[in-house]
């Protein structure tokens, strides 16, 4: 199947268009009557995966059987690596968001903060800046924060 999955460049009006070889469907399927699923979508895996540098969205999709290929394990592991990188960043968003609230909060309750106290408030963990979120409330001047991040720090 692999080999019948080779492009080659197109003689129509748009010559650098890929297609598929011609004995690509017969390929197909012999080899779905043939293989075991497993095998099929783990091949389905590494095909939708180098079609995807040369084809577009649409004729990957048109020419692949997404159901099989999200069994295989190649793709459980890059469907699970891509949600792992989109729940990271959502935290560092989220954590740098409440960074920048806290910081608008400290300015309105207590006035301008210097650099240095910016500085140390953008390196306080996220429990160390809900705790901040919280003291906060209090605070009637800019020693009340600095006391804060001594103690915090300490």
């Amino acid at each position: 199947m692999l080999a019948c999955l080779i492009l080659f460049v197109s003689s129509s009006p748009r010559p650098f268009l890929p297609t598929l070889h011609p004995g690509y469907w017969a390929e197909k399927s012999r080899f779905r009557a043939s293989a075991d699923t497993e095998s099929q979508s783990e091949l389905l895996a590494s095909t939708f995966i180098l079609s995807g540098l040369v084809l577009e969205e649409s004729v990957v999709q048109r020419v692949l059987r997404m159901d099989i290929l999200e069994e295989s394990t190649t793709y459980q592991l890059i469907k699970r690596q891509g949600l792992e990188q989109g729940l990271e960043q959502g935290l560092e968003q989220g954590l740098e968001q409440e960074r920048l609230l806290v910081v608008r909060q400290l300015t309105r309750k207590v006035g301008q903060l210097p650099d240095d106290v910016k500085q140390q408030v953008s390196r306080l963990s996220f429990a160390q800046l809900e705790q901040l979120g919280e003291a906060l409330l209090d605070f009637s001047s800019l020693s009340d924060l600095t006391n804060f991040l001594r103690d915090i720090a300490a």
